[in-house]
């Protein structure tokens, strides 16, 4: 399946619901599509390649370009490091319950 290229990109929770804990909200990409509007993803659940993921339905992104002006100030601020040659990272305590962050 040929990725679609997400260009003005961050990384964000899944799950709108406040209430959620982070860990249960799991992660999506949101960005600019082809077509030129934003968009957020499904949940991510699999990291395909360095910039390439796999949501929930199926649909498989390439982040392309530099990621989204205030996003990256959001990182800096938080102090989230943010690797652009792969910002997404698989990490957890088992290989059953693994979670996508951003690095």
């Amino acid at each position: 399946m040929t990725p679609v290229k997400i260009r003005a990109w961050s990384c964000g929770f899944a799950d709108d619901n406040e209430f959620n804990p982070p860990e249960v909200r799991g992660l999506s990409v949101r960005g600019t599509w082809p077509d030129g509007k934003r968009r957020r993803s499904s949940r991510v659940v699999e990291k395909l390649g360095p910039r390439t993921v796999r949501t929930r339905s199926g649909s498989v992104y390439e982040l392309v370009g530099d990621p989204e002006p205030e996003y990256v100030a959001f990182c800096a601020e938080k102090g989230i490091p943010l690797n652009l040659d792969d910002p997404i990272r698989m990490v957890g305590r088992e290989d059953t319950h693994r979670k996508m962050v951003v690095m």
